[in-house]
């Protein structure tokens, strides 16, 4: 017997077709958006979520609609690279959690502070 081969099983039933209004786009950017990460973040920017919803792609998160604009919930990877990003829109923001994503902001902003002043 080779080992190598891999028998073909006739047995089978083939796969029901999906509903109509099955979204695999969809449900693959859901998934993705709630691939557990090391920090949970909570950032409300101050733009209506139709304006959001045009620079966060939904595979990064959650986009709840709030009193003052836009919460976006997700899990992140490295502070920094999100503190990059959020900060890149150009939209208002404040940060609910985590704390650290703070601390983060505040040393790019001293980064940036002393690239504008460095002689």
């Amino acid at each position: 017997m080779n080992p190598f081969y891999i028998g073909v099983n006739r047995n089978t039933t083939p796969f029901p077709s999906p509903p109509a209004d099955f979204d695999a786009l969809a449900l693959i950017e859901a998934g993705l958006a709630r691939t557990p990460g090391i920090y949970w973040a909570e950032v409300e920017f101050f733009a209506p979520i139709a304006d959001i919803s045009l620079l966060i792609p939904k595979s990064f998160g959650e986009l709840i609609p709030t009193e003052n604009g836009t919460m976006f919930t997700c899990f992140i990877q490295k502070l920094g690279w999100f503190a990059g990003h959020i900060a890149g829109l150009g939209v208002p923001f404040v940060v609910h959690h985590p704390s650290q994503l703070r601390d983060e902001l505040t040393i790019m902003l001293k980064r940036a502070s002393e690239a504008i002043h460095h002689p």
